[in-house]
């Protein structure tokens, strides 16, 4: 009865697969449920998109995650990841996931989330795997790691960023949290058309305007003294080729390091 219930049901007009994982009592004790394998979780993930068939975009939000189960959640992530998948958002709620986290088999993405508590690294390396078909990058940094380990991609595989058309960086550390950097002779963002920070303006320079005057269109930006610094030191608005900028939106305007406002 359950495997014709099962099968009747499906959501054919869904494109996006919401999932909240919890694998905490499989942390606590790992003898007290039975074993998972690879097998079942490729099961399992084939029975949810036989559900929602049309799936275009999966979104996970992990409630606990360690270096037992992180293997299952790798997988089950993978596994969904395939066919017409286009978008994937990984989030964490109680505890960060592990760099290790492998989505190597996890090709053809325009569309990635990453979000607070989540391993930069392990998106690096995703979006260098789909760096090909790569528009559209959405990232949280809640870690000083995981600030050195985006630089490191914008540094050394700049590739990575080269298709973007959308880039949401947020910064949730505080500033002095991170090591700020000044990075020269690269221009990661050529084909950006809708770029927006939220915290702060993280870099010491225009990186995230270098080279894509002629492609940005909306802009979202903090308006605080270093990046009015910085877009004033740089003339960003004053260069030729920006000729298609048509939004821009300046948050945070009323705080503390805008005193002329007062």
């Amino acid at each position: 009865m359950d495997t014709v219930l099962y099968e009747a049901v499906s959501f054919p007009s869904a494109t996006c697969l919401a999932l909240e994982l919890s694998l905490a009592e499989i942390d606590y004790d790992l003898r007290s449920v039975p074993i998972i394998g690879r097998k079942d979780v490729a099961r399992f993930a084939r029975y949810l998109l036989r559900l929602v068939p049309a799936v275009a975009k999966v979104a996970v939000e992990f409630y606990s995650i360690c270096a037992k189960t992180e293997p299952l959640y790798s997988a089950l992530v993978s596994e969904l990841c395939q066919g017409n998948v286009k978008g994937l958002a990984v989030y964490s709620v109680l505890g960060s996931i592990p760099p290790e986290m492998n989505l190597n088999s996890v090709t053809g993405l325009t569309s990635i989330t990453q979000g607070p508590m989540v391993s930069c690294s392990a998106f690096t390396r995703l979006a260098y795997l789909n760096a090909c078909t790569l528009t559209a990058l959405d990232i949280e940094i809640a870690y000083e790691r995981d600030w050195l380990d985006l630089i490191y991609g914008i540094t050394y595989i700049p590739a990575i960023y080269n298709n973007l058309a959308l880039f949401t960086l947020e910064i949730s550390s505080e500033p002095y949290d991170l090591v700020w950097a000044e990075i020269q002779d690269v221009a990661p963002f050529p084909s950006l058309s809708v770029l927006t920070v939220r915290g702060d303006y993280p870099f010491d320079d225009d990186l995230l305007f270098r080279g894509n005057g002629a492609t940005m269109q909306s802009l979202r930006l903090p308006f605080s003294a270093i990046a009015r610094n910085i877009l004033s030191r740089f003339n960003v608005f004053q260069r030729s080729g920006v000729t298609r900028m048509n939004q821009v939106i300046l948050s945070e305007i009323i705080n503390d390091d805008n005193c002329f406002l007062a």
